[in-house]
């Protein structure tokens, strides 16, 4: 398994303490601002990062210096995703960019609050709940910490993610995953089968199927599970021998039941009923605590219109972006290969910054927390610009996907290239799909050692 994160030297984060404002200057401030504002000054800020966005493009068509908003500290929470199109670009060489104010930390938050409103559930086993949660999610954050979805056997290490179960093996054409029945012993019971996801990982693949009670079995030794479509299909398809337990014990977990919220820190949410449960850790206090749910799969989509219209001249700098998810395993369950890459299409292509058809797109001293797949994703026809002093933590999936399209031959203006990437860190990547990496990038510059992989088998 992989040991989650990837390390690096000459990692620096010296942003500038002042910010010198230029006659073409926006402000934003997510507490006292409002877009009836002219966003001109600190005094008369913008509410809102897209009402900035309408006033820069009012004035970008011909521009003689750079263009900057400046956010404010505190927390920019996005209801939707925050999209730039070409008409967004800087002009003449010169830059639109989005930047911290001072030394001051904005957070680009795609999250919904979950704090407050938390009752008791259960005196003897400590679990709290929280009624109306009516959007589906799969991760939760709880005082800026990570949480673990309730699954069994319960993760103790957090490098390897384990421990696990040892499956037998699978039978192809059955579309059979065969688990010894002992550890397994009462599965029928389990509250909300048909919601448990069964997470598998032969070699360097991932699997997770949803099950099937009604299709599954068992005899005196074994158990046969079945899943759910489309998922019964594609895990299934690198047949028997891939599966080998004999030459490569394959590890699993169960994810995803209430019965399986026994560990602090674990939660789970009942769809049927929108409840939310939890088991704190020590040291959270419910009543108080800040809890995180996300709601956007992006924070910011980047699109041109084409490899002869693309989005020129953006730079987002200074800024923290926290609180994606990805909600497709829930619906679809998943097979992944190295980089959790969709193995049926059409797979995910998103980061919490997206982009395709970009030119000279920078993004620097940013940092990315918390989320659903990957943080950045060149999907295609992006070319130029740089990834820079940024720091990646606690990843669902990848941190930086270059050439997200998986186009082994692009057509002309659909590669990705020459794109530096230099002295940014990378850790606790893969924390959901455990076989996520911290970079992959094909035409693409690399500097100053960027990635030392550790593996942990």
């Amino acid at each position: 398994m992989f040991l989650h994160h990837v390390s690096l030297t000459l990692l620096a984060f010296a942003l500038c303490a002042s910010t010198v404002a230029s006659a073409e200057d926006f402000y934003v401030d997510p507490v006292s601002g409002d877009n009836t504002n002219n966003g001109t000054s600190i005094a008369t800020a913008f509410k809102t990062i897209e009402r900035a966005r309408q006033a820069v493009d009012a004035i970008n068509g011909n521009m003689t210096e750079d263009i900057t908003v400046h956010l404010r500290g505190g927390i920019h929470r996005l209801t939707a995703t925050f999209t730039l199109g070409s008409g967004d670009s800087g002009t003449n060489g010169f830059h639109v960019v989005y930047r911290n104010y001072g030394s001051e930390v904005p957070v680009i938050n795609g999250g919904v609050d979950l704090s407050g409103g938390w009752v008791l559930h259960d005196a003897v086993k400590n679990i709290y709940k929280k009624t109306g949660v009516n959007f589906p999610f799969r991760q939760l954050t709880v005082n800026a910490s990570s949480t673990i979805r309730a699954r069994t056997p319960n993760q103790t290490n957090p490098d390897t993610l384990g421990p696990y179960l040892t499956m037998s093996g699978i039978d192809a054409a059955a579309q059979e995953a065969i688990v010894p029945r002992a550890p397994v012993e009462g599965w029928r019971s389990v509250a909300g089968i048909t919601n448990v996801e069964m997470v598998m990982h032969p070699h360097w693949y991932q699997y997770r199927g949803r099950i099937d009670p009604d299709a599954s079995y068992q005899n005196a030794t074994q158990v046969r599970f079945k899943f759910q479509s489309p998922e019964n299909n594609s895990i299934f398809a690198k047949g028997d021998s891939f599966w080998d337990s004999a030459t490569y014990p394959v590890p699993y977990y169960f994810e995803n039941s209430i019965d399986f919220l026994d560990a602090e820190g674990e939660w789970f949410r009942d769809a049927a009923t929108s409840t939310l449960y939890y088991k704190p850790r020590p040291g959270e206090y419910m009543p108080t605590a800040t809890i995180e749910a996300p709601s956007l799969e992006r924070l910011i989509q980047i699109s041109g219109a084409s490899s002869s219209n693309k989005v020129r001249n953006v730079r987002f700098e200074g800024l923290t972006f926290t609180q994606t998810g990805w909600n497709g395993p829930s619906t679809k369950g998943s097979a992944m290969t190295q980089g959790a890459r969709e193995l049926v299409q059409p797979f995910a292509k998103h980061g919490a910054i997206t982009v395709q058809y970009a030119d000279n797109l920078d993004i620097a001293f940013c940092k990315f927390r918390f989320l659903g797949f990957t943080a950045i994703s060149y999907v295609k026809g992006v070319t130029g610009g740089s990834i820079r002093n940024c720091d990646f933590r606690w990843l669902s999936g990848n941190g930086i996907v270059i050439d997200d399209d998986a186009n082994d031959n692009p057509a002309a203006g659909e590669e990705c290239q020459n794109i530096r990437i230099v002295n940014n860190g990378i850790y606790r990547f893969g924390q959901q799909y455990s076989n996520g990496i911290g970079c992959q990038c094909n035409p693409v510059f690399l500097e100053s050692g960027f990635l030392r992989d550790a593996y942990q088998q």
